[in-house]
C-alpha cells in the first residue's frame, strides 16, 4: 500500500511539470456571456478529389 500511495504523490508532483500553456483570447458579449476563445490547429487537413 506504501509503494501505491508514494506513486501518486509522485505523479501527482510531475503533473505540473506536464501542463501546458495555451494562447487564448477572452470577452464578454453584450449579453453578458463570457467568452474564451483558442484556435486547434493540430488537426490535419487533406483533400481528396
Amino acid at each position: 500500500m506504501k509503494k501505491i500511495n508514494i506513486g501518486l504523490l509522485l505523479l501527482a508532483g510531475a503533473l505540473p511539470a506536464m501542463a501546458q500553456k495555451v494562447k487564448f483570447t477572452e470577452f464578454d458579449l453584450s449579453n453578458g456571456m463570457h467568452v474564451v476563445l483558442h484556435e486547434d490547429r493540430t488537426a490535419r487537413w487533406s483533400l481528396h478529389r
